[in-house]
């Protein structure tokens, strides 16, 4: 499920997905800074709700609640897991990887078993064989 900017609640932060709008609006947002990818965290809302006041690249910012319905963002929590399940999948492939070339090793190297021992032992004949 798709979160938007205006979802943010004070204190909350989190990254920019996908900025909206249209035409000269989406150019406003790209032009301040909204931009994928930036963190921005919600500072507080004006008393009577509306705009909310944000922080972004190190500055404050000021959007009214229609405009920040235009930005999907990505919490930080979700930010958090997604990593989690990025890191586990990049490790669940590797340990695959690897199991299967330890058994090609297997398979191709010949077995010795480590009982092998002399079966019977030379015998050498003083005398002289004769025809």
């Amino acid at each position: 499920m798709a979160h938007k900017l205006n979802e943010l609640k004070p204190g909350q932060s989190a990254r920019i997905e996908q900025v909206g709008g249209e035409g000269a609006l989406r150019q406003h947002f790209l032009d301040m800074g909204v931009i994928p990818g930036a963190e921005v965290t919600m500072i507080k809302l004006a008393p009577m709700g509306d705009p909310m006041e944000l922080r972004i690249h190190g500055y404050e910012l000021t959007l009214r609640i229609a405009d920040a319905e235009k930005i999907s963002i990505i919490p930080s929590g979700q930010q958090y897991l997604d990593n989690i399940t990025r890191v586990q999948s990049i490790k669940e492939g590797l340990y695959l990887a690897l199991l299967t070339r330890r058994e090609e090793l297997l398979m191709s190297t010949p077995s010795i078993e480590g009982k092998a021992g002399i079966i019977d032992r030379a015998r050498v004949n003083p005398d002289p064989v004769s025809p």
